[in-house]
């Protein structure tokens, strides 16, 4: 009995020996990310590879934010509307759509008579001009042999003159030009659609000088005068843009005329660096009064997983711990922390999703390098 009971004990150590070697580099692996509970290891060389930044919690003023929608708008200066010079069918130049760039004199469209009633005036103009042609060679023959007058001859002359001019005319009308270099921020008519003369056509404006309006709800009716300026974001940028680097200010009035509709709108002047488009519609992060003491981190620090909300702590070189966090108001950039991290607290702000990985899986993400 005691033989068999050390036997079967030196065999147990031997499987679990075996295990322990089995497992042993997958084991040495996941000893990158987790030293023991609740701490997650990243080492250095890792970090700098994926991108992991870090950054103190900061305390300080912080305004009040209302997120509500908004648009983009040209302001009345910097905008022309592009008329048809002609009757006819609307044919846009190729690739032009709202948003594109144009230059001054750039090609909005073509106009063509042809195929519809009162046919295509330049033909028509042509045939005219033909004629008027043969027959002034017509009268300069027989002026040069005295067999015509000069009365008749300066009348054929004009009339080739009044043709030509005719010609020309219809020729330019067939083209519409942009009278400014801009953005196109509205077509308003269908390609392929008939348009009479002086049919507005398209609008284009320069963007130099453009208007973010804010639609806000009436139950914001108190905070109306303490709103000086406002973030927002566009559908095709990621960025949030901030008015206040833009030279940005308020133009609506201080004071507020009575809602009726249960929204009223407030309206920014600003200069467009070159990526804002007129017509897009934005969310838009008005901001307030100051509030004093409040810590914040930006919002690429957060990480949200099933409704909840964590950060990830560096509480000593290579070492992270997840913390929950409670989240106040944010602006689009930065975002109020009520709980789970103090003032001056050193916290991962950029490549936060590779730490939540390894917090998930106990083992650091390969081949994912930061560019």
């Amino acid at each position: 009995m005691k033989f068999k009971y050390i036997c079967g004990f030196t065999l147990a150590l031997a499987f679990v020996a075996g295990c322990s070697s089995e497992h042993h580099e997958d084991a040495a692996h996941k000893e990158d990310a987790h030293d023991h509970e609740g701490i997650i290891v990243v080492h250095s060389e890792q970090a700098k590879s994926m991108g992991i930044k870090t950054g103190k919690a900061e305390k300080g003023k912080f305004r009040q934010v209302i997120k509500v929608g908004g648009e983009i708008l040209p302001t009345q200066s910097s905008q022309v509307v592009v008329s048809a010079k002609s009757s006819g069918v609307v044919r846009f130049a190729q690739g032009l759509t709202t948003g594109v760039a144009i230059g001054k004199n750039g090609i909005v469209c073509t106009l063509s008579s042809e195929g519809v009633e009162g046919g295509d005036p330049k033909a028509e103009a042509r045939i005219v001009y033909d004629a008027a042609k043969k027959e002034f060679e017509r009268v300069a023959k027989l002026y040069e042999s005295q067999l015509a007058t000069e009365k008749e001859y300066q009348e054929a002359r004009r009339a080739l003159d009044v043709a030509r001019n005719a010609l020309d005319d219809n020729a330019r009308s067939t083209t519409v030009v942009s009278p400014i270099a801009g953005v196109v921020s509205q077509l308003l008519v269908d390609n392929g659609s008939f348009v009479s003369t002086g049919s507005p056509i398209a609008v284009v404006c320069s963007g130099n000088k453009l208007i973010l309006k804010a639609i806000v709800p009436q139950t914001y009716y108190e905070s109306y005068p303490l709103i000086t300026s406002a973030n927002f974001k566009l559908p095709y940028n990621e960025e949030t843009l901030e008015l206040d680097s833009m030279n940005g200010k308020r133009i609506s009035s201080e004071v507020l005329s009575p809602v009726s509709t249960g929204y009223f709108d407030l309206e920014f002047e600003f200069d467009n660096n070159g990526t804002v488009v007129p017509g897009t519609y934005a969310e838009v992060y008005l901001l307030g009064a100051e509030r004093d003491n409040v810590v914040t981190l930006p919002l690429s620090a957060i990480v949200e997983e099933e409704g909840t909300h964590s950060v990830f702590v560096k509480e000593e070189e290579e070492h992270y711990e997840k913390r929950s966090v409670a989240l106040g108001e944010s602006d689009g950039t930065r975002v109020e922390i009520k709980s789970g991290v103090k003032a001056g607290e050193t916290v991962v702000v950029e490549g936060a999703v590779y730490v939540k990985l390894a917090a998930n899986t106990g083992v650091i993400p390969e081949g994912h390098h930061h560019h």
